[in-house]
């Protein structure tokens, strides 16, 4: 019980330091910082990227996959040479958008424990998505690839 006092109490300091460091932001910027850092991932995306994942991950084989590659490409996602996977690289107008987007994700990926391989540097987020259980593209990984796609959308560089 009071490890969790404290837990609750330093997860309480955490936040009003975090919000004390903005105070001198105008209203109109304070807004579009929470906006930007916004974590609300049911609320924020774009209604089609609320519909539920497949509860099953299947490798994708055959025409299956011959289809949905052929969209993947369509959207700038490439085959990794060697390695059943694909990759795309993300760029944003600053490091606030990279990392909100890579939330997002990660947000998903954790309620899904599927989680893509990625890097970022200030405003590029290099993503390569496999499902190695599997040992190749799997259903997930489109789903996961789609949904990338569609946050990215809300914060793509101008």
């Amino acid at each position: 019980m009071l490890s969790s006092i404290i837990f609750l109490r330093t997860v309480t300091f955490h936040k009003l330091a975090f919000h004390s460091r903005f105070k001198h932001i105008s209203t109109e910027k304070s807004v579009e910082l929470k906006r930007t850092l916004s974590t609300d991932l049911p609320q924020s995306a774009p209604p089609s990227t609320r519909k539920s994942f497949k509860t099953t991950r299947s490798k994708l084989e055959g025409e299956q996959r011959d289809l949905n590659l052929k969209q993947l490409k369509s959207n700038g996602w490439q085959i990794v040479d060697n390695h059943d996977a694909i990759k795309k690289d993300f760029e944003f107008e600053n490091f606030n958008q990279a990392f909100a987007f890579m939330t997002r994700i990660a947000l998903l990926a954790e309620k899904l424990n599927h989680h893509p391989e990625w890097s970022n540097v200030y405003n590029k987020v290099n993503v390569t998505l496999t499902t190695h259980d599997l040992k190749g593209i799997s259903t997930y990984d489109v789903q996961m690839a789609s949904f990338m796609d569609e946050i990215h959308s809300l914060h793509k560089k101008k």
